[in-house]
């Protein structure tokens, strides 16, 4: 399976399935549908990931590499199955493989320079300080944080196709700042002459695209949880990352 960083309209198309749904489709290797839902996971997860391996100090092609030889590794080994609704997040559970992949390659690699054969059988203080073991914003935080961006930077993206749907791009261009939590240039009397609106008409418009980003954004979060009442709590905790 090759996976790359998902564009805009890729991304878009997973809209209509959830995490969970997508993952017991993916479980069933033997069925051709599991390999779409496979892809649509890895696309989901591949800037997330990839943001972790980064972080960690690697350059931009090792961490390519590492989150596609881990996702590999998941068809490979049939790892998917491993993972059951409402006992673990999908996010630790990739996390955790993202690390053991890494951890084998390392030491897959030690092994060679050392002339091969021989097995490390763990990892020592530095080996394990440079997969950012040691650093308790790394690399878990730094997930939760990319995924955050990602819930949010998709709730944008549905809210911006319902508004140019409605013939109104221009209004969304002007409001896109505020909503990502910029104050409007010169104010909301200069976004209001932007848009041709009392500064009263400019509030609202603001107010409205706000809470109907709200409800989509809730909507993302409400689709990577398997219990509707974990919601509330993962939608005020993936928030507070951003």
């Amino acid at each position: 399976m090759t996976t790359n960083p998902p564009t805009r309209d890729q991304s878009s198309q997973l809209f209509p399935n959830t995490s969970w749904s997508l993952i017991r489709q993916s479980q069933d290797i033997a069925n051709p549908a599991a390999v779409q839902a496979l892809d649509q996971l890895a696309r989901s997860y591949w800037r997330p990931l990839y943001a972790c391996v980064r972080s960690m100090g690697h350059s931009h092609q090792d961490a390519e590499d590492a989150v596609q030889r881990m996702f590999e590794q998941l068809v490979s080994r049939d790892s998917l199955r491993a993972v059951l609704p409402g006992e673990t997040r999908f996010r630790t559970f990739l996390i955790t493989c993202l690390r053991n992949s890494m951890a084998s390659e390392h030491r897959a690699r030690t092994c060679q320079k050392r002339g091969g054969g021989e097995e490390m059988t763990s990892l020592g203080p530095e080996e394990l300080d440079e997969f950012g073991e040691e650093n308790p914003l790394l690399p878990e935080a730094t997930l939760d944080r990319e995924w955050a961006l990602e819930i949010f930077s998709r709730a944008l993206s549905r809210l911006e196709v319902d508004t140019v749907q409605r013939g109104r791009q221009a209004v969304f261009d002007e409001a896109l700042p505020v909503l990502r939590g910029e104050q409007p240039e010169g104010g909301y009397a200069g976004l209001a002459v932007r848009l041709h609106m009392t500064e009263g008409g400019a509030r609202k418009t603001v107010f409205d695209l706000r809470a109907r980003l709200g409800v989509l954004l809730r909507q993302e979060v409400a689709a990577t949880v398997v219990d509707p009442a974990e919601a509330d709590h993962e939608m005020r905790y993936l928030l507070s990352l951003l």
